[in-house]
């Protein structure tokens, strides 16, 4: 649109230069009368006054709406810019999490379940609690599932941002 634009400015530019033309007819007549023949030259020059400023107005038009393209394309750049920004923070944020997941969370109701086990094993635990905890082990891991499938749309959203 920007290439467009330069040269329509280019092509109005040109209309304040005069316009040269020339034409030339032949005509066969028929039987018995000579051919004719026509040769014509035209030149347009535009220096009437309100044509002048037409054409610098038209100019100015076409500046003004390629600045405008310049400014909208800048403001498409700086958008995707901040779209990569926002998905690589985003992305970040996911790995913390899912980091936090293997190191802390998951070995904790693991150990929460293991004691619990061991507590039913001796006769000294409850079996709803035994029961409690695997299911907050089974929830967490669900959980840690969910955020590394989240994760891995962050990634694919990254790699389409900045491939574009």
């Amino acid at each position: 649109m920007i290439q467009t634009t330069r040269l329509e400015r280019q092509l109005a530019g040109l209309g304040r230069k005069p316009d040269f033309g020339v034409r030339f007819e032949h005509m066969q007549m028929t039987a018995g009368m000579a051919n004719r023949y026509a040769l014509m030259g035209m030149v347009t020059v535009p220096v009437v006054p309100w044509s002048a400023r037409m054409y610098r107005s038209e100019t100015q038009a076409m500046t003004l709406q390629l600045d405008e393209l310049r400014l909208q394309q800048q403001a498409r750049q700086r958008q995707a810019r901040r779209a990569v920004a926002e998905k690589r923070s985003q992305l970040q944020a996911a790995g913390q999490q899912l980091q936090n997941y293997r190191q802390r969370i998951l070995p904790a109701y693991r150990r929460t379940f293991e004691v619990q086990q061991l507590a039913y094993r001796q006769t000294t635990g409850n079996l709803f609690e035994l029961l409690d905890a695997w299911q907050m082990l089974l929830m967490k891991q669900m959980e840690y599932w969910d955020t590394y499938e989240r994760a891995l749309g962050l990634q694919a959203g990254y790699d389409y941002e900045t491939e574009q």
